[in-house]
């Protein structure tokens, strides 16, 4: 993004310019020079939903939308802009956010198991590899493990079984009696859930299915949705003594941030919203896949909201660097 200066008939006149697919998106900002004013902020927002209603015809043309309406999508896309614009002109606050960002997530992913340890703690555990007094030894390990997963995600691998165990080992290192990176060899019963998974011979077989359906709809398939069908899919398989929650999340955000997605939050706030879903959805047999991929797109768009005030209160910087 860039502003750009052209003189028609003795007179200047300035755009707001950026590059889309090798095509250059031009926004009229003034016949001269304007200051930095919230004059510039409407002529951002104007200049951010012209790329976005580029982006999203592109995108109507190559997904078959299932359960996200366009109006989701059109929320979603501006995330990712944000997001972009972030990134790029606010380096040093893009840092902090982030790193406060996946500690949040972890904590959160955490406590949804029944994890104690609070926010100011794992941020403790994670930045300063401290322990904390008072706090049982295996919580501690679990925001440990977790932080350790973060290296595998950051590579962005392909999904694969290969994969999935090697998330699975990372998270419950030390957890010896939970089997690491292995299949469960036994029945499991899921406390509080009605839904019969499959049998310890049946689960490889599951699993393979599951990673040939999302590779076969990658292409073709919104990343939310996908990624939201993906998360069910585990999640009834449940193919770990324990850890599979864990494990889920680490996936559906791998796809996630993939895609150029922030974290998608899931905490103690919103736990108990996430469990009545799943055990809906795989009640009446995957056929309320919608009320997933709405709850993943709303712990996206809270986030969102968190970025867009940011870029909005300092848009006097995004401003001085153009």
């Amino acid at each position: 993004m860039y502003i750009s200066k052209k003189k028609i008939n003795k007179k200047k006149y300035y755009y707001l310019e950026e590059k889309s697919n090798n095509k250059t998106i031009t926004t009229f900002m003034s016949p001269e020079k304007i200051k930095y004013d919230t004059d510039f902020l409407k002529i951002f927002k104007e200049h951010r939903q012209r790329l976005v209603l580029k982006k999203i015809k592109e995108i109507l043309k190559k997904y078959d939308l299932k359960y996200l309406k366009p109006t989701q999508i059109y929320e979603l896309e501006k995330l990712k802009y944000n997001l972009k614009i972030f990134k790029k002109y606010f380096k040093e606050t893009y840092v902090s956010f982030y790193i406060y960002e996946y500690i949040r997530y972890y904590q959160g992913s955490a406590s949804v198991e029944g994890n104690t340890i609070d926010l100011q703690e794992a941020t403790l555990i994670i930045k300063e590899n401290l322990s904390i007094e008072g706090k049982k030894l295996d919580e501690i390990k679990e925001i440990k493990n977790l932080k350790e997963s973060k290296k595998i995600i950051d590579k962005k691998p392909e999904i694969t079984e290969k994969i999935i165990k090697k998330i699975h080992k990372t998270i419950m290192k030390d957890f010896e009696n939970k089997t690491p990176g292995e299949y469960r060899t036994i029945p499991i019963y899921v406390t509080g859930s009605e839904i019969k998974r499959p049998s310890a011979k049946e689960i490889s077989k599951n699993m393979q299915k599951m990673i040939e359906w999302y590779n076969k709809n990658k292409e073709k398939t919104h990343p939310v949705e996908l990624t939201s069908t993906s998360h069910i899919w585990f999640e009834y398989i449940h193919p770990f003594i324990d850890g599979n929650g864990r494990v889920g999340r680490e996936l559906l955000n791998l796809l996630l941030l993939n895609d150029n997605y922030p974290y998608a939050i899931i905490n103690l706030k919103n736990r108990n919203a996430y469990y009545s879903i799943l055990e809906n959805i795989q009640e009446k047999g995957f056929k309320e896949h919608v009320k997933f991929s709405n709850f993943v797109y709303e712990r996206l768009i809270e986030r969102s909201k968190i970025i867009e005030k940011e870029i909005d209160e300092n848009i006097e910087v995004l401003y001085n660097k153009l």
